[in-house]
């Protein structure tokens, strides 16, 4: 110990008589003993008090560990340190941290040699180590890490290992194994290529964590006579492409309570896919891109509680109504944004009639247009029912007859115009506790005057109530669009006329005719929508540009809600951070409340490019139709090369419209690569359409 080091121990000595002692520049949280440095000039470990037990030091400028820069801290329980100068760790540097359980470590500069030295002088107590979102002094010295890194770990008490967010390619064989007491292994974004006997030996695992690992299939975990894995019970494989599997890949597994396979390339769900997990108790398997098939027997279960397979964009039909039948004590169920439209109301019923303990059912997004009378009827039990973003109209009391727990109803973004007191049974307006009805075709006349009335007197949460727009008159013309809640109708205006006026003949050809414009209108929208754009566009149109600077943005990109992650994690990355280019996306810069169709005028006219993002979801879009319709309408009028397309996939020709049809052999696109190598091609093109004129920059 050196002497500056002995005198400052001295002084923190009697410091820590008079109380708990704070190092400049740093906070502390006295009762927790906790002391956190961020951005710290310092070059050195700050001196702390003897007691504490937690120590934070995040981007500070450290290069450099020595034995004894954590002198005097032996209480020390949780060390995190993050350095872009963090170059060495001496060997016996974590030497003094005799109780420590956590070692949170980021540096730019160390080598894993380093590294492997400095394991050799911690404690045995560990029971966690991260080194996630590590970078090592050569890029690939990570990639494929010698089997010796964890060797002086062997014994300790580490229950936890994190190395999520690297570049590893390569794991050596039994890399873990003497990591006995490992609980919980995150590999999470990574590039591995897991060989046969990589998980040999962790008899004690818990969690494995294997997201985003581009795997196209599943791990071998070994067989019922040696399990690698005896006890793991969660598996998490989300975002990878894996494109097939069935029950044999986790005979080893029989102990296994949550499987996320979500976000992967699926084409079936086999028979059977959970028969040799007995304990099975959550699958997550949403987000399929190529899903095809369901089997009968796909998802038998006797344990299973938790199913989401939503974001599926799976057709069911008829064929399918056994496919909960074997799963008898399912009580989550998540299929939002499939298709439920194809069933004849008998098939609908069969579909979840043996669900008879489901809690909690979301059938958001799956075009359904009514409910038929005993879709509910074995559910006592439901206390979460979410119906959102269909076609619903109305609602019948028979369908919630049997609904005896329901506690929460989700009926946002439908058709609905007109909420009676006898649209639900009375113990369900009883028990509600929460209930969103936004966004749905409010009528301000009498006919609402009950439910006006319940929405200022209900104890009940409605969610989304003080949203702007988000319940709004649609009829009476005078009073459209305004917020429903300015409209506030008393008894004596809808008091019911007499039996003889309601009978005269001039309300029946009224009746008549308002549903001979709402059916036009229903049929001919997009038509209608298409007129508004460009009558608005002849008034709202930018001046040509001579000189560059007259945009906000470089392009609009139009696409699918479907493809959003692959714009999210793919072309947003590459274009705005990479490239420097300024995108507008209809989720992120559109402004909330204006109309859609003002919208989206707006961002063509502010945008020098418009990125059509093109797949089989686009296609069947009425939405991405209408933005393609604008597009291509100020293409011809400006006479400006504005479009890029880019070809996710190849598009099924009972998609293509006569429109995307003419663009595709009039304007050349640029095709999205599955291949990795032909990828960087691909971005190169992009990047060149969308090439800046000189001198150019957008608006801020």
């Amino acid at each position: 110990m050196t002497i500056n080091t002995a005198i400052v121990a001295f002084v923190l000595t009697l410091t820590g008589a008079a109380g708990f002692y704070c190092p400049p520049r740093c906070h502390c949280k006295s009762s927790l003993r906790q002391v956190e440095c961020h951005n710290l000039n310092s070059t050195q470990v700050p001196h702390c008090d003897n007691t504490t037990l937690i120590l934070v030091l995040n981007d500070v400028w450290i290069s450099s560990l020595r034995n004894d820069s954590f002198a005097g801290l032996s209480e020390l329980e949780n060390l995190t340190l993050s350095s872009n100068t963090l170059s060495h760790v001496e060997k016996g540097a974590f030497e003094p941290l005799e109780n420590i359980l956590s070692i949170d470590l980021k540096g730019k500069l160390l080598s894993l040699d380093n590294l492997e030295s400095a394991f050799c002088h911690v404690s045995k107590t560990i029971q966690r180590l991260c080194l996630n979102r590590y970078k090592g002094t050569k890029t690939t010295e990570f990639q494929t890490p010698r089997s010796s890194l964890f060797l002086c770990l062997n014994g300790s008490d580490i229950t936890e290992l994190d190395l999520s967010y690297n570049s590893l390619h390569t794991l050596p064989v039994s890399f873990f194994s003497g990591l006995t007491k490992l609980q919980n292994l995150i590999l999470r974004d990574n590039h591995i290529a897991f060989r046969k006997e990589t998980f040999v030996g962790l008899n004690n695992l818990r969690l494995l964590d294997l997201r985003n690992n581009h795997l196209s299939q599943i791990p071998n975990f070994g067989n019922v006579t040696h399990p690698f894995c005896p006890n793991l019970l969660e598996l998490h494989l989300a975002y990878n492409d894996i494109s097939s599997l069935n029950s044999a890949d986790f005979i080893s597994l029989k102990y296994l309570k949550r499987l996320d396979i979500g976000w992967n390339l699926l084409t079936k769900f086999p028979n059977n896919m959970f028969g040799y997990m007995p304990e099975l108790q959550f699958a997550f398997l949403q987000h399929q891109r190529n899903l095809k098939e369901i089997q009968d027997l796909a998802f038998a279960s006797a344990s299973l509680f938790h199913l989401d397979i939503s974001i599926n964009n799976f057709q069911f039909n008829d064929a399918n109504s056994d496919v909960f039948s074997h799963a008898p004590h399912l009580q989550e169920l998540y299929m939002s944004d499939n298709h439920l439209d194809k069933f004849d109301d008998s098939a609908l019923e069969k579909l979840f009639r043996n669900l008879t303990k489901l809690r909690k059912l979301i059938i958001s997004q799956t075009r359904l247009t009514h409910l038929p009378p005993k879709l509910f009827e074995t559910k006592p039990f439901l206390r979460e029912l979410q119906l959102g973003s269909n076609q619903l109209s109305s609602l019948d009391p028979v369908v919630f007859q049997s609904l005896f727990s329901l506690q929460m109803l989700y009926l946002e973004n439908n058709l609905i115009r007109t909420i009676y007191e006898s649209s639900l049974p009375p113990f369900v307006w009883k028990n509600l506790t929460k209930i969103s009805l936004a966004e749905n075709l409010f009528s301000c006349t009498c006919d609402n005057f009950w439910f006006r009335t319940w929405m200022d007197t209900t104890q009940t949460t409605i969610v989304a109530l003080h949203q702007r727009n988000s319940y709004r008159c649609y009829e009476p013309k005078e009073l459209a669009k305004s917020p429903f809640l300015d409209w506030h109708p008393t008894k004596a205006q809808c008091t019911p006329l007499p039996a003889w006026v309601i009978a005269s003949a001039t309300g029946v050809s009224a009746m008549l005719f308002l549903a001979l414009v709402i059916v036009v209108s229903h049929r001919y929208r997009w038509y209608i929508r298409y007129w508004c754009f460009t009558l608005r566009s002849r008034y709202k149109r930018l001046e040509p540009f001579e000189n560059n600077g007259t945009f906000v943005f470089d392009a609009f990109v139009s696409y699918n809600s479907y493809d959003r992650h692959w714009v999210i994690q793919r072309l947003l990355p590459k274009l705005e951070h990479d490239a420097g280019f300024k995108l507008c996306l209809h989720d992120r810069d559109f402004i909330v409340g204006h109309d859609i169709l003002d919208n989206i005028v707006d961002a063509l006219e502010v945008s020098r490019k418009t990125i059509l993002v093109l797949s089989n979801n686009f296609a069947q879009s009425q939405w991405c139709q209408l933005e393609m319709t604008m597009a291509h309408h100020k293409l011809f009028d400006e006479n400006k090369d504005i479009l890029v397309l880019i070809l996710l996939e190849d598009i099924k020709p009972e998609n293509l419209s006569n429109r995307l049809t003419l663009l595709l052999r009039k304007q050349t696109y640029i095709e999205w690569p599955r291949e990795e190598e032909g990828q960087d091609l691909f971005w190169e093109r992009v990047k060149a359409a969308l090439q800046r004129p000189p001198g150019y920059e957008p608006l801020q």
